[in-house]
């Protein structure tokens, strides 16, 4: 008997309420005009370099797809193609949805398996996590007298539990598993299901990484991944006209992250983006009007750079196509 209700439909139903809700409390709060105003005077010269960080962001998330795929994608450019259509669709779509875009397009554009690609994929977020669980002590130490006790009690425990979870991987990883990743068309009926494919393509993914010797390559750039997003937002607020430190910028990666890992995201990341921005502000005792201001605007400039990059990506992919 199929539930009435299904996950997905339900994380679909409340990914919808956030945004409106969102769109809603922006209308009644802020000034569309001003919010205009503001845009149209931005700094060109460091919206120019925000981005070009972007750009960069993107580069480097190809080439570490690349590092992780290894001789099975040759292609940089198709690739990069990819990576910035799956950017799009993931930062465009509800409920995070669009992760589910870059296996699928992998496979159609290289012929590698599905079960690989989200192998892969798999892999590349957790190497995210501990490169951010590497970071958050320093940030927690620098702003300790700022931050509440309850964000640093769940920022530790997040650390924490991404040790003992890679530490573990690591050492399971270092021994013998199987090279071949069954890539099953079968569609998943259930929550154990799907929950048993994510687990073993995961464990599939480190054995790969652990027989190629890519850890310390691929910790590299990761860490380089997430500085040129942090140059990024930086970038984007000098670009509005506010004063802010890069290492305080990190305070936004801090609050980003673990709303990143709920599968509650509405449409074009409204709500996840607002919310990080708003509480990372808020730490620095800026107003609420000015907070959400800078959200909001940062938001619509990050929309147009992922909408621009994607739909280069399209462009690419056709091309690439043709040869």
């Amino acid at each position: 008997m199929k539930p009435i209700l299904s996950v997905k439909f339900i994380t679909t139903l409340l990914s919808i309420a956030i945004t409106l809700g969102v769109v809603v409390y922006v209308l009644l709060q802020l000034n569309g005009d001003a919010i205009f105003t503001t845009l149209a005077e931005t700094d060109g010269k460091w919206l120019a370099l925000a981005l070009v960080s972007y750009l960069l962001v993107y580069y480097v998330r190809t080439l570490r797809f690349q590092t992780l795929f290894g001789s099975e994608i040759k292609s940089f450019r198709g690739l990069w193609a990819v990576t910035c259509i799956y950017g799009m669709f993931n930062y465009l779509l509800p409920a995070k949805t669009g992760e589910l875009s870059f296996p699928a397009l992998i496979a159609k554009k290289f012929g590698v398996p599905i079960s690989r690609a989200a192998a892969m994929l798999i892999v590349a977020r957790l190497f995210d996590l501990i490169v951010i669980a590497l970071v958050l002590p320093v940030v927690l130490f620098a702003f300790r007298e700022r931050l509440s006790e309850t964000v640093v009690y769940l920022s530790v425990l997040f650390s924490l539990v991404t040790y003992a979870v890679a530490i573990w991987f690591f050492v399971r990883s270092a021994k013998s598993w199987s090279n071949d990743v069954e890539d099953s068309a079968a569609p998943i009926r259930t929550l154990s299901g799907s929950a048993k494919r994510a687990w073993r393509g995961l464990m599939q993914g480190f054995a790969l990484v652990a027989q190629r010797r890519l850890h310390w390559k691929l910790f590299a750039q990761t860490f380089a991944l997430w500085f040129l997003i942090c140059l990024n937002f930086y970038f984007i607020i000098l670009a509005l006209g506010y004063q802010v430190g890069i290492f305080q910028v990190s305070i936004i990666i801090l609050f980003m992250v673990p709303l990143t890992l709920i599968p509650i995201q509405g449409f074009a990341n409204i709500g996840t983006h607002e919310l990080g921005w708003v509480a990372a502000f808020a730490v620095f005792n800026y107003p609420a009007d000015v907070s959400l201001a800078i959200a909001v605007n940062s938001h619509i400039i990050l929309l147009v750079f992922v909408v621009v990059i994607g739909m280069a990506g399209f462009l690419l992919n056709i091309l690439e196509t043709k040869k």
